[in-house]
This record gives C-alpha cells, sequence and structure tokens, in this order.
C-alpha cells in the first residue's frame, strides 16, 4: 500500500510541476485613473535676490545746444545706483547731432545754415560715479583759409543712445549709423527718451 500511495504522490507532484510552466499571459487592460491627490504646502519665500544690472538700452535728448568757445558740448550722466554704475561702465555709446532737421551719426561732417560744415567726433567715458561724453569740431568751413577757432555752431539737437555692449554683439546686422535704424533695433521710442 505504501507503494501505492507513493506512486500517487509521485504522479501528483508532476503534474502540478508540468502545469506550473506555461505561455504568459496578455497584458490586461489599464485600470481607471485614480482620484488626484491633495496639493502639498507652500514652501517658504526665499531670500530677496540681487536687484541685477538693467540689460535696456539708455536714450537722452540734449536738445538745442551751441559749442563754446573752443567748438566742445558737454554731455554728463550720473550714475544714481550701482545697477547704473556698472551699466556705463560696460555700455556701448552711439551719439547723433542734429542740423537743418536731419539725425549725423558722429563722427560726421555735418552741414549748417549758410552751407557751412564743421567735422565733429566725440569721445566718452566713465569716471567718478558719471559718464561724460565730449563732443568736439576737428574740422571746419575756414580752418584751411587760417580760421584756428572752431566757430560757435548751433545744433537743433545731441541725441545719446546708450546700448549694453552684449546688446550691440548681438545685433550685427543693425545699421547703427541711423537713429532710426537703431532705436527702432533696440525697441526704443518717444517716450522712453530723457531730457537733459
Amino acid at each position: 500500500m505504501l507503494k501505492k500511495i507513493s506512486f500517487l504522490a509521485y504522479f501528483g507532484l508532476a503534474l502540478l510541476l508540468v502545469n506550473c510552466k506555461g505561455e504568459d499571459g496578455a497584458v490586461g487592460p489599464a485600470g481607471a485613473t485614480g482620484a488626484k491627490g491633495d496639493a502639498g504646502t507652500v514652501g517658504p519665500a526665499g531670500p530677496k535676490g540681487d536687484t541685477g544690472v538693467s540689460g535696456a538700452a539708455r536714450y537722452y535728448s540734449l536738445g538745442v545746444d551751441s559749442t563754446d568757445e573752443n567748438g566742445y558740448i558737454f554731455v554728463d550722466i550720473p550714475a544714481t545706483t550701482a545697477a547704473e554704475e556698472t551699466f556705463w561702465g560696460n555700455a556701448a555709446v552711439l551719439v547723433f547731432l542734429k542740423s537743418n532737421g536731419v539725425y549725423w551719426a558722429l563722427p560726421a561732417t555735418v552741414t549748417f545754415p549758410g552751407n557751412v560744415e564743421s567735422t565733429f567726433a566725440y569721445y566718452h567715458g566713465y569716471a567718478q560715479k558719471v559718464f561724460y561724453a565730449e563732443i568736439f569740431q576737428k574740422d571746419w568751413t575756414g580752418k584751411s583759409n587760417g580760421v584756428t577757432n572752431a566757430p560757435v555752431r548751433k545744433v537743433d539737437d545731441i541725441r545719446v543712445v546708450a546700448i549694453p555692449a552684449t546688446a550691440m554683439r548681438l545685433n550685427g546686422q543693425v545699421n547703427w549709423k541711423s537713429l532710426d535704424a537703431a532705436t527702432a533695433a533696440l525697441g526704443l521710442t518717444e517716450s522712453d527718451l530723457k531730457s537733459l
């Protein structure tokens, strides 16, 4: 009898082992989406950040002016914040002089009423928290005939466009010698203009 029970046990075990191995079944259908959980709590506010440096261009008008007895016009713009100090220390600057209804990109030979001309140039810098531009006459009508003192020239306006240096590099296709093209490329309008 023990032989019959052993035989049945072996037969049952063999049957069980044969039935354990089989093909994998197909993936069942996806279950329904569960309910949305509650929102987490709001974290604490972060510390106040640095004010940074304004990346915007600056646009100034000097208005009607005249050269001094040496042929110069001076523009001074104080930097009142650390951001302005950084801006002026790295800005690219364009100067436009208006005469006879035309803005001339300096350096240029500018025509004045009476068909007289002066060649203007400028240099600019930043020192002691003040941006400055000195616009001067290099040449003028009559200089070759012995007129050694620069004549006084009345200008209708002087516009200064100060550009973050990175913005000028990124806009290589802009005609920077045109006031209209330069201000359009920088998104500047008459409402951005500040009088000096």
